[in-house]
């Protein structure tokens, strides 16, 4: 395990006996999560990201994707799900990403270091044919603040100045225009309230305004309004991540347990030197082989919840005979005395979910050298061409220095 804190960088290895691997099974399904990514910087253009996303990941996984790619603090990063020009929600850490469907507009907010509270501004249009009233136009902004003191009327007119002035349509700026004649201001606790308090700026009042709060900017003629601004977006594409092979091995899922992994969201590590729970860099190695090896194949994700988990049914294939952990094993001083070489002696194989499914078992007499199969009180012989199936679960084997 290892902080990753650079100013306490603790490193703590653990030596544990074992004689089961649960090793995950890579997917063949290659997901991609487009992002929109908005500036503090209300000048600066929207960038567009695709992300590669895996079953486990998570709303915290993307912020520190993304925090990587723009070198942006993770924690002053806010993501929302944006419909028909509001936000429809604000996403938690621990949603699921696998839970956001393709048609989702997905955004991203930067916002002020030691914010401790935001509030969403958004663009409407008079139109007294709506039966609203209006027309929900442009995209959501975000202001933060870094302090809970009250808001005035005075404060408050630069900040929405700043955050929607760019819809202002360019003859209005031409015959130069005064923003505060254009639109009229209310500030709402739903995103999806028709009206709302009004906010003057004739008079410099405290505007009673909560966190997560809305403000409503509708401005009073469509002539006036002009969101030609948010057509400017960068997309930032990254390489294509090429097919990937369609025959998974037994090596392609040992490759993935010892590969470096980042502890998700509610998981932390609790590091004995910063004294914090921390999201730990984690690594399995395997320093010496035991006599008999079980792997089991982590095929079930349950991160969406019991009853919409998941079944990676890909077909692993795996050696009957002579598998060679050598690659694997740490400790020189046990690979000069014993070959990590073994056989292959019981399957067991599951069908079905992961609330209902049935199990049977490929079993090798040791005496006649011959592969059965078990299910339930029926025994059959069975070839080794059987035995390697998507339905395969868990392996046994055994090393070949081991005499039975």
């Amino acid at each position: 395990m290892v902080c990753p804190d650079q100013e306490c960088g603790n490193v703590s290895i653990t030596f544990d006996p074992f004689m089961f691997l649960s090793v995950p099974v890579p997917s063949l399904e290659i997901t991609y999560l487009e992002i929109t990514f908005v500036s503090l910087n209300p000048e600066d253009s929207m960038k567009k990201y695709s992300f590669k996303i895996e079953e486990e990941d998570t709303i915290s996984t993307l912020k520190t994707k993304l925090s990587q790619k723009i070198q942006v603090n993770r924690a002053n990063l806010i993501v929302a799900d944006v419909y028909h020009n509001s936000i429809f929600r604000w996403m938690k850490d621990g949603d699921s990403l696998m839970n956001i469907r393709k048609s989702d507009n997905i955004f991203v907010y930067q916002i002020e270091e030691g914010t401790v509270k935001t509030l969403t501004v958004i663009q409407r249009v008079k139109d007294t044919s709506k039966y609203q009233g209006y027309e929900p136009k442009g995209l959501p902004s975000v202001i933060s603040f870094t302090n809970n003191e009250p808001i005035t009327t005075r404060q408050l007119l630069p900040i929405i100045k700043n955050s929607s002035e760019r819809y202002m349509a360019q003859t209005e700026k031409e015959r130069e225009a005064s923003f505060e004649q254009l639109v009229k201001v209310t500030y709402l606790k739903h995103a999806h309230q028709a009206n709302g308090p009004e906010i003057t700026f004739t008079d410099d009042v405290v505007v009673p305004l909560d966190n997560k709060d809305y403000l409503v900017v509708t401005w009073q003629s469509r002539e006036s309004f002009d969101d030609l601004c948010d057509k400017n977006v960068d997309i930032i594409k990254d390489q294509a991540e090429p097919n990937r092979n369609q025959n998974i091995t037994l090596k392609d899922c040992l490759d993935l347990y010892v590969t470096e992994e980042t502890l998700k969201e509610n998981n932390e590590w609790y590091c004995s030197k910063c004294k914090k729970h921390k999201l730990a860099r984690k690594k399995f190695d395997i320093w010496f082989s035991p006599k008999y090896l079980i792997i089991h194949f982590k095929r079930f994700n349950v991160s969406r919840g019991y009853f919409n988990s998941r079944k990676n049914t890909s077909l692993v294939q795996f050696p009957i005979e002579g598998l060679d952990l050598t690659e694997y094993v740490k400790s020189d001083e046990f690979l000069s005395q014993i070959p990590p070489i073994y056989d292959l002696y019981a399957v067991s194989i599951h069908g079905g979910s992961l609330d209902g499914g049935h199990y049977t078992a490929y079993g090798k007499n040791f005496k006649n050298n011959k592969w059965y199969h078990f299910n339930d009180s029926s025994v059959s012989g069975a070839s080794p061409n059987d035995i390697i199936s998507s339905g395969a679960y868990m392996l046994f084997y055994k090393r070949r220095d081991v005499q039975v």
